[in-house]
């Protein structure tokens, strides 16, 4: 079930097509093409954070090569909203260049 995050409008553990999670970017199909670019929220439960769930940021951005890039995990959805809305980690880390862009 999908469901929107209220302030940035960010989806929030949404419904994605089969083989989302395992299938090279050259052989996607239009449902999975339709998620590039956009950032979504899964919310799982872990021991490990003090409030006992984890909110995981992924995107299809092409990071990686057959899956969504993972942009961070953090212990509330505030938190995880404000990566899915800023973009990923590394597009803060300043180039060998010294500019700002990948940093590698």
């Amino acid at each position: 079930m999908q469901t929107p995050s209220v302030e940035v409008n960010i989806p929030l553990n949404p419904e994605v097509p089969e083989g989302f999670w395992s299938t090279p970017h050259e052989k996607r199909p239009a449902d999975h093409l339709a998620w590039w670019g956009k950032p979504f929220i899964l919310r799982s439960p872990n021991p490990h954070f003090p409030s006992g769930t984890r909110f995981d940021v992924h995107c299809l951005d092409g990071g990686a090569t057959d899956r969504p890039s993972c942009w961070g995990m953090f212990g509330t959805l505030e938190k995880a909203e404000q990566r899915a809305a800023t973009g990923p980690p590394w597009s803060e880390a300043p180039s060998r260049t010294g500019g700002a862009g990948h940093g590698w």
